[in-house]
Order: C-alpha cells, then sequence, then structure tokens
C-alpha cells in the first residue's frame, strides 16, 4: 500500500513546484520586523500542501533560521492549546541556543504560566464584529505583585530581536479542526503568540476555514485577511503531471497481471473516457492506488481482468454507493439480449437501461456521474449496446468469461465480493488443473476432487475456455481423462431447461475440441480417442453428434459444413459398436447408465437384430429382467411457471422397451415376478413399470 505521507525534499517533488517554494523561503529568510509575519499557504485538501511546506522547510535549514512544527491536533481544550505551544517554543529553543536559549525559554514559560493561571483570563472563542477578538487586555494588569502580561511579552519580543534567528513556527492542516479550534489556532498567532522575529507558516483549504469562521454577518474571509499578511495560493498541478504519477504506479501495480488479458485500445479507450477525471489530487491518486493494491492482493491478480479491474476499483473509491448498488442489480449489467429473441426484448432493454441510469444518477458523487457513466459503458458492452442499438448473444458471453471480464455472468460477482463465490470457478484452481493435463492420472484425480466439491459442472464448462491453448495431444488427454471419468458419475438434469449436466457437457467439450484439429487428423485422432478411452458412452455420445450434423446438412436444415465425412463416420461407427459388444460380453452394458442411448446406437449401426437378441439371452433370468428394467428407469419432470424447482417422479420407459422386446410377453413375466419373493427395491421397481404407460412423455 502507499501511505499518503507529504514528501519531504525536493528531490521528490513531481508537480515542479519547487521553484515557487524556494521563493517563498526567501521572502521569509529576508523578513525583518518589530512584528510578528503570518503566511498562509492555501490548497484544496489533497493538494500537497503539507509536502509544499517540506520543501520550503528544506531551504529554510540551509540557514539559521530555527524551524519548529506545532501541530494543531494535540490540544482539547484553550489552556492545553497554549500550553503545547509554548512547550513546542521552549523545547526548540532550549536545544537551539545552549544556557541564553535556557533563559529565552524561561521568560517565555513565565509569560504562558500567566496566561493559564486563572480560569477567567481567558480568550474568548467568539469573534467581535469591531476588531479581531473579544480579548480583555486589562485582565492582563490583574496578577498583584508580577510584572502585567504586557511587560512580559515586550520583555520576550527584545529577547527574539536579539536572538539573530528567525523563529519560523509551522502550522499546518487547519482546514481539519473545527470551527472552535480553528478560532483558538487564529488567536493564538494574532494575539497570544505574535511575537517580534517570528514567522507563522500557515497551511489551509481557504474555503473550509472561511466557512468555519462566518460569524455574525461577518464573512469569515474578511477575517482571514486580517490575520493573514502575505498568502501564497498553491497552483493547480499539472494535469499531465498527474497523469504521469498516476501511470507510473499503475504500471508497477499491474506488473503482477497475466498480459495476455491486457488490451491497449480498451485501456486507452477506459483512460480517456472517464477513467481519468477521477484524478485532480495526488492524494487521489494515492488513496485509488493503495486500494487498488491492497484488494488485488485479496482477490488475486489471476482471477480477474486488469483494465476491468482498474476499472471497476475507480467506481468502488470514489462512487463506492454506485458500486455498492450495482452488485446487487447484476442481470441488468451481465444480461444478453439476442436480436432474434423476440416480442418483450425491447421493454427489458429499456427497463435494464432506465435502471442504470438511475443508479449512475441517483448514487454519484457530485459532478463525477458523467465519469462513472462513461467507466461503466467502457466496462459492460451490453449497456453500451443500449445507446448503439447493439445486441451481444450468447457466444459473446463465452468470449468474456475467458478474457476474466466483469461483464460476463460467471465472473461478474468476484468484482464485487474481492473472492471466488462457491459459484464460481478459481481461476488459479484452474490453472493448477490445466497445468497437469499432461499427466492423465493427475488430471483424472483433479476432476474427483472438483466432483467432491461440486464443482464438475463448472470446470466443464470453463475447460472450452483453453482448448485453443492445447496441443492436439493435450486435447487428446483432456477427453480421455473426462470421458473415463464421466462415466461413473451419477449427475441429474436441474430443470427441464438444464444443459450444464455432466453428460451434455462432455459431448459439447468433446465436439469442441475436434473442431480445433486440423480437418485431415480428426479421424486419428477420434480413433485413437475411441481405443484408449474406457468410457462407452461419452465417446458414443460424441460420433452420434457427428452422425447427426451430416443427417443435418443433408437435409439442408443447417448451413455448417460437417467436421466428418460419410465414409469417415462409418468407420467410426463400427469401432462404436464394437465397444459396445465388449461391453455387453462384459455385463457393463445392462448397467451403465445410459443403456437405452447406447441400445438405440447399436441398433442403428450394426442391426435392430443383434439388440434384440442380446435383450432375449439378458432377460431369460429373473435378475437379467430386474436389471434391465431399471437399465429403462428415467425420471420425469414437470415444473411450474411459478416453481423454480422440477418436480421429479420415477417411471419405466416401455416405448423404448417395445423398440427391443415384445411388451406383452415382458408384462406377463413381470406379473409371474410379482407372485414371487422379492427385496422391496425390486417390489418399487415393478409398481413403478406398473404405473408407466407405453408413451413416456404420457
Amino acid at each position: 500500500m502507499i501511505p499518503d505521507n507529504p514528501i519531504l525534499t525536493k528531490e521528490n517533488d513531481l508537480l515542479h513546484r519547487q521553484p515557487l517554494a524556494s521563493r517563498i523561503a526567501g521572502v521569509i529568510n529576508r523578513f525583518e520586523g518589530d512584528e510578528s509575519l503570518v503566511i498562509g499557504i492555501e490548497g484544496e485538501w489533497g493538494s500537497g500542501k503539507t509536502s509544499f511546506i517540506n520543501m520550503i522547510l528544506e531551504d529554510l535549514g540551509k540557514t539559521n533560521a530555527l524551524l519548529i512544527k506545532f501541530n494543531p491536533w494535540n490540544f482539547s481544550d484553550q489552556n492545553e492549546l497554549i500550553k503545547d505551544f509554548f512547550d513546542s517554543i521552549i523545547d526548540a529553543l532550549k536545544e537551539a541556543d545552549g544556557k541564553e536559549g535556557k533563559k529565552k525559554a524561561k521568560k517565555i514559560k513565565e509569560y504562558a504560566s500567566k496566561l493559564l493561571k486563572r480560569s477567567e483570563i481567558t480568550i474568548s472563542p467568539e469573534f467581535s464584529a469591531f476588531g479581531l477578538f473579544n480579548f480583555k487586555v486589562g485582565d492582563l494588569n490583574k496578577f498583584g505583585g508580577e510584572k502585567p502580561l504586557e511587560k512580559q511579552k515586550e520583555a520576550i519580543n527584545k529577547l527574539f530581536k536579539e536572538f539573530g534567528k528567525r523563529i519560523v513556527i509551522v502550522i499546518d492542516d487547519i482546514d481539519r479542526l473545527d470551527s472552535h479550534e480553528t478560532k483558538l489556532i487564529f488567536k493564538l498567532v494574532k494575539i497570544t503568540a505574535n511575537f517580534a522575529n517570528t514567522i507563522f507558516l500557515l497551511a489551509y483549504d481557504r474555503g473550509k476555514v472561511s466557512e468555519r469562521i462566518d460569524e455574525k454577518g461577518i464573512k469569515g474571509d474578511e477575517y482571514l485577511k486580517k490575520i493573514i499578511q502575505v498568502s501564497f495560493t498553491l497552483p493547480k498541478p499539472d494535469p499531465q503531471d498527474l497523469y504521469n504519477i498516476l501511470l507510473f504506479d499503475l504500471d508497477t501495480t499491474i506488473k503482477g497481471f497475466d498480459q495476455k488479458y491486457w488490451d491497449d485500445e480498451r485501456w486507452g479507450n477506459l483512460f480517456y473516457s472517464g477513467f481519468k477525471r477521477f484524478f485532480p489530487t495526488i492524494r487521489d491518486i494515492k488513496r485509488y492506488i493503495s486500494s487498488l493494491q491492497l484488494d488485488l492482493e485479496i482477490i488475486g491478480s489471476e482471477e480477474v481482468n486488469p483494465i476491468d479491474f482498474l476499472g471497476i476499483e475507480t467506481i468502488r473509491v470514489f462512487a463506492p454507493e454506485v458500486y455498492l448498488t450495482m452488485a446487487d442489480q447484476k442481470r441488468v449489467f451481465t444480461a444478453i439480449n439476442s436480436l432474434y429473441v423476440g416480442s418483450g426484448t425491447s421493454t427489458d432493454r429499456d427497463n435494464r437501461k432506465n435502471i442504470c441510469e438511475g443508479i449512475i444518477r441517483e448514487k454519484s458523487p457530485e459532478g463525477l456521474a458523467e465519469a462513472v457513466k462513461e467507466i461503466v459503458l467502457q466496462l459492460f458492452p451490453q449497456m453500451k449496446g443500449f445507446y448503439t442499438n447493439t445486441y451481444y448473444g450468447y457466444e459473446w458471453q463465452l468470449n468474456w468469461r475467458k478474457q476474466l471480464r466483469i461483464c460476463a455472468e460467471d465472473i461478474f460477482d468476484k468484482y464485487f465480493s474481492l473472492s471466488v463465490p462457491s459459484s464460481t470457478l478459481s481461476e488459479k484452481s484452474l490453472k493448477d488443473f490445466l497445468s497437469n493435463i499432461n499427466d492423465i492420472s493427475v488430471f483424472t484425480k483433479s476432476l474427483k476432487e472438483f466432483q467432491e466439491e461440486d464443482k464438475l459442472r463448472l470446470v466443464l464448462e470453463r475447460l472450452l475456455d483453453h482448448l485453443d491453448e492445447m496441443s492436439d495431444q493435450q486435447k487428446e488427454n483432456l477427453l480421455i481423462s473426462v470421458f473415463d471419468f464421466s462415466e461413473g458419475v451419477k449427475d441429474k438434469k436441474r430443470g427441464l431447461l438444464d444443459l450444464q449436466d455432466i453428460d451434455t457437457q462432455t459431448g459439447r467439450l468433446g465436439y469442441q475440441a475436434l473442431k480445433r484439429i486440423t480437418p485431415e487428423k480428426r479421424v486419428v485422432f477420434l480413433t485413437k480417442i475411441l481405443e484408449s478411452t474406457k468410457s462407452v458412452f461419452a465417446p458414443i455420445q460424441l460420433i452420434n453428434l457427428l452422425n447427426h450434423e451430416i443427417e443435418e446438412r443433408d437435409k439442408k436444415e443447417s448451413p455448417e459444413e460437417p467436421l466428418l465425412s460419410k465414409e469417415d463416420m462409418s468407420k467410426l461407427n463400427k469401432i462404436c459398436v464394437d465397444k459396445i459388444k465388449v461391453a455387453a460380453v462384459a455385463g457393463t452394458l445392462v448397467t451403465n447408465k445410459n443403456l437405452v442411448y447406447l441400445l438405440y446406437a447399436w441398433k442403428q449401426w450394426e442391426s435392430e437384430k443383434a439388440v434384440k437378441e442380446y435383450i432375449s439371452e439378458l432377460i431369460k433370468t429373473t435378475e437379467g429382467l430386474l436389471i434391465l428394467l431399471r437399465g429403462f428407469e428415467w425420471e420425469a419432470m414437470s415444473q411450474s411457471v411459478d416453481s423454480l424447482v422440477a418436480k421429479r417422479t420415477k417411471k419405466i420407459n416401455k416405448q423404448a422397451l417395445a423398440d427391443f422386446t415384445n411388451i406383452d410377453e415382458l408384462d406377463k413375466r413381470i406379473l409371474e415376478l410379482a407372485k414371487g419373493e422379492l427385496s422391496q427395491e425390486d417390489i418399487e421397481l415393478i409398481k413403478i413399470y406398473g404405473n408407466s404407460s407405453k408413451d413416456p412423455f404420457d
């Protein structure tokens, strides 16, 4: 983190203010007078007043001036203020002037003690409309047997004139005090401690201080004119100097990011749209960079896109209410709209646009709404599409997710939780997972770990993002591992529209991997996978998808060119049939969770006769018949409009059974079974069969 500390020397002056600081130091060094001089250094909060004063003191340190810094935050009441102030002067004199300094210190101590001796001798906290203060000078002579305060002050003035050194007293951060404290400081400077040969260097924000000392119709600015003899307004920094500082700190920060996610064009668009308007002072830069580095340490640079993180962090730091509201409106900012969605799309877009504009308008700090809007439009293409009439489909979500963009539905939450939500996959864990792709056994072990964490669906979805980075051998390893592992995974659809179940994703992954293999290598690639994988369903599902692609092309229902030819598929179909037959002989086919699917593939690619012979032999025994029924068991799902949970009902797919065996004879066999002794599990299975119609959708 970058602490908000001022610079101490001119060497660190990045805003080119050193020449002005040197001139002010020269004014102080040449000052000669019987009264004190009060110089004001004026500037807004965060403009670098303390750094500027430090450069003045650096020059004065080369002279014989006595430099005293007084912290106005150390007092809680008037007497404590006086005590601390004079203690600071006393300590400085003792250190700077040896024995003579101790004598001077003694005089000052007597003066300060008398100020504090009686509670009725106070500096009124009220200003007078006719003078500077309601300060009762006559009260200074009420102490019998002691020198009046006026005489003591004259003696101190004489000592200071003979001191031979200018006494420079710095009081910074006056604009951070409340109204009462601010008035006390100015009374101290103008009345109580206005000694000869003394220069006060005061730093403050003129606007804020003027507001705090306004009183009884008299403007605080008028009082300041009576208190401050010379004032210098700190020049606003050159915007280019600020940008150079900002860009240097940003460059240091983003080195931890993966540079493959960096896009110069996107960064330029973000920077020159709204980003650069948030940094009018050095303090703004330090505040932002410190927050950026801390939050980056929390979330990890591998989890987010660097440009998106820079942009959303700007909103988080400078428009926090916008940031918090955005977190609760994920769909508004991340939903996509296809041009072909149908009626209602226009209304939905208008609603989302209105919500977005309302958040920015109502939650942005004063003067920053337009800059916030520009950043939002750069981070969320969906939002920009509202104004350019651009539509984004599902493929855009995949691309944004791959780039770790905040506009991706799967990534959005990371930028607001500064952690990896349970519904999201850690980029680090995915990166570590992919690093093991050359070792199938280790890779498969990692799949099991993801399954135990209930993140197998997530990892299969994210593997699609990294196919382009893999070699052909790595794609082969990937499919063998995923096919083998998915064969034993029991994963049910979570609703009628669920397309993220393991089997569906496995097929999608296989198809997308094959697309990235050059056409002349695809048959060899698939043949090797078919021969290497222990899985039966997953590779056959992929081959079936490829066959279906050719059928769609033949029907002219798809403009896409098939990945393989009919001749190629004929060879691959035969290999699949051989795999099914091996599983049938081994007794593992009938227990496969996708038995029905495999039987239809066998029937289509070889013959109906072969499948029926297999079924006929299987159901000769009671055990075989019951196993077959379980293989044809399925869950019917129904879902009402107002319910997110699908209702599940177990049934037996009699329609499919009828394609492979005589259903009437099967009914008779099952009635006979029901009369015998069966386990409770078998009884329930037969009940399901009895309650199932021949039409699986009835």
